[in-house]
């Protein structure tokens, strides 16, 4: 059994066309959500534990996908950051190093409020934990998403400073905006 969550670090596929559809899907279900948001209030008491039962499931359908599109589009960035803080990518205008290094921190930062808000989504519903499924190789998913949350503080606080040095770009470019992402599910994406 394992004792710490394993993640993929890589994209599969042909990548910018999975991508694409990724975030495709995620703008869909992101609209789905909303409107489950406008229908919640709507809904009787006597059948709003079926309402939930099918609401949680697309939420949690949309944090998945959204997650992924974000890790789709985020790795070609790290990895072309990499590159660049191990000695290549000389040829790099430094401008477009930096807007890499913004987006970059951009999606990191909108996939660390998708996780939390999807944490109580996995907690309130043991049907989205496939620990229950059959595979109990696996931790709980609510214990891998903690686990997602500490890799992604190392990764905004410790780890992709270092590659902005070494990139010879500042990360404080990556900071000024802020996150423009609803860190809650249902609300309209200002983006």
């Amino acid at each position: 059994r394992q004792t710490r969550p394993t993640f993929a670090t890589k994209p599969y596929g042909d990548v910018v066309v999975l991508g694409d559809y990724y975030r495709r899907m995620e703008r869909e279900l992101q609209q789905a959500v909303q409107e489950l948001e406008i229908a919640a209030p709507l809904v009787p008491e006597e059948q709003r534990l079926m309402f939930e039962a099918e609401s949680s499931a697309t939420r949690w359908f949309y944090a998945t996908t959204r997650a992924t599109a974000n890790f789709y589009e985020a790795c070609p960035l790290r990895d072309k950051l990499l590159a660049c803080a191990k000695g290549g990518e000389q040829d790099w205008p430094v401008a477009e190093r930096a807007a890499a290094m913004k987006r970059w921190r951009e999606l990191l930062e909108d996939e660390r409020a998708n996780t939390e808000a999807a944490l109580p989504i996995v907690e309130r519903d043991m049907r989205l934990d496939f620990y229950y499924g059959g595979d109990h190789t696996f931790p709980h998913a609510a214990d891998m998403i903690r686990a997602k949350l500490e890799i992604l503080k190392g990764e905004l606080t410790e780890f992709m400073p270092k590659i902005a040095a070494a990139c010879g770009i500042s990360d404080k470019v990556a900071l000024a905006d802020g996150n423009k992402r609803a860190n809650t599910f249902g609300k309209p994406n200002p983006e």
